[in-house]
């Protein structure tokens, strides 16, 4: 069973962040952007899968995520007014599986972050998002969307401190990627097993994101309006089954 994220993915994170705190960009092989590094790393993590010729139709949205998921559709889900909703169709990345479509509402919600060493209140807004769609195989599926463990954190911490890597090059930036991972790992520890929609499916508690995996083709749901993970992930299984059900 795969690592829920590659060394690589850490070190394009350690890039990014470099070249966001400084006015000069960090060279790389191909003199590639933050983003472009986070691309390239990501996609390694992301195999293709023939097994998607038998679901083209749902990877036929991968450049309309807002006819897969409407402005109705997200409001039905959060029980808000469609014309209040913030709508945001991101296009960040050239690859559309990175692509997304967000849809907010302001609430009364917040939440505590970390800021300097200071937790400080910010709001928490009402959101529900599409974003993910591309092919995958099962196995690649089952082996990224599952809860991580210590042995996982302990394999990490093993390759990067073996990492012929520039950015690991030193104790202080084998420390730095340490804590980076541990980061992620917190968020990967949150996986679970859903049955019952797709070939496959796992929830995220912390990110509220459901994954799914359908005949060869895997998107990921957001639905955050509750601070009851288990109300966002039951109306997240609604949503999704909903999408699965487009391509029936």
């Amino acid at each position: 069973m795969s690592r829920p994220f590659p060394l690589m993915l850490v070190v394009a994170l350690l890039g990014s962040a470099a070249c966001s705190s400084s006015d000069t960009p960090a060279p790389s092989a191909a003199n590639e952007s933050p983003v472009e590094a986070i691309e390239r790393a990501a996609a390694k993590a992301s195999p293709a899968s023939s097994a998607a010729a038998a679901n083209a139709c749902l990877l036929g949205y991968q450049t309309r995520y807002d006819a897969l998921l409407p402005l109705e559709k997200a409001a039905q889900v959060a029980s808000r007014p469609a014309e209040a909703a913030e709508v945001e169709y991101s296009k960040v990345l050239k690859n559309p599986q990175y692509h997304s479509v967000r849809y907010t509402w302001k609430g009364t919600r917040t939440k505590t972050v970390e800021v300097l060493g200071r937790e400080i209140e910010v709001p928490q807004h009402d959101t529900v998002e599409l974003t993910g769609l591309t092919s995958s195989t099962l196995e690649s599926f089952k082996g990224t969307y599952r809860a991580a463990t210590d042995a996982d954190e302990a394999a990490l911490n093993a390759e990067i401190d073996t990492s012929k890597e520039k950015a690991l090059a030193t104790e202080g930036g084998k420390a730095v990627a340490k804590n980076v991972g541990g980061m992620l790992m917190q968020v990967t520890r949150a996986y679970r097993d859903v049955d019952g929609i797709g070939d496959a499916a796992s929830f995220n508690s912390v990110e509220s994101t459901l994954y799914v995996l359908d005949r060869g083709v895997k998107f990921a749901v957001t639905v955050n309006l509750d601070d009851d993970a288990a109300a966002n992930r039951d109306k997240a299984i609604g949503l999704a089954t909903q999408i699965v059900e487009t391509c029936r």
